[in-house]
């Protein structure tokens, strides 16, 4: 949840935890939850944003984690073996960067995968 705490040309906000309330320390959520409904949906063209902890986001990937078939297990692996290769590329050419959100990307995928 954005709450605007003062309307001038830069705007000043906190952001709090839609789940728990809890402001973050950085004032940027730790996790941006997207949820988008399709045709065949009864929310059809709903769209809903969700500002959340890591703790509570972790909560959200347990679920996924336990519900992914093994054809999407199988696309996770892909793509964590991509993310391996340009993780290793970055090292090379020292892109520390790119290192660190193709690390972060990594664990997300091991976590997702149970490696």
């Amino acid at each position: 949840m954005k709450k605007t705490i003062k309307v001038k040309t830069d705007e000043e906000c906190e952001y709090y935890s839609d789940f728990s309330g809890k402001r973050f320390e950085h004032d940027i959520p730790e996790v941006v939850l997207n949820l988008e409904f399709g045709y065949g949906s009864p929310f059809d063209d709903s769209k809903c944003e969700f500002h959340l902890t890591h703790d509570e986001s972790v909560e959200i990937l347990q679920l996924i984690k336990n519900k992914i078939s093994n054809k999407t297990k199988k696309v996770l692996t892909e793509s964590l073996k991509k993310s391996e290769k340009q993780y290793e590329s970055s090292i090379k050419s020292r892109d520390w960067n790119s290192c660190d959100f193709l690390a972060s990307e990594i664990d997300m995928f091991k976590f997702l995968l149970t490696i």
